[in-house]
């Protein structure tokens, strides 16, 4: 998939989000703490995520489907800082 997607706003290449990446962020969507770069919320776990080659947005993936839509992006670095935080407060 990552062969023929490409990133809607740069054009760049996209790459599959991590394993441990996917799970720490719908992690983070299950607590509520994930918003779409519309500012709505994400109110459902990605199967999948492609991932800007500078980790700044994830394209999420539902149900084989990528949306591939500036809106419906989420900051990486959004995400990463929830899943981070949720962490620290498990106190891993």
């Amino acid at each position: 998939m990552t062969e023929i997607l490409r990133c809607p706003d740069t054009g760049g290449q996209l790459l599959n989000l991590r394993a441990d990446k996917l799970a720490q962020l719908n992690q983070s969507i299950r607590e509520s703490r994930v918003l779409f770069r519309s500012g709505e919320r994400v109110g459902q776990t990605l199967d999948a995520g492609l991932v800007t080659h500078d980790g700044r947005w994830i394209y999420p993936v539902f149900d084989g489907v990528p949306v591939m839509l500036t809106e419906k992006s989420i900051d990486g670095r959004d995400a990463a800082t929830s899943a981070n935080q949720v962490n620290r407060e498990r106190g891993n």
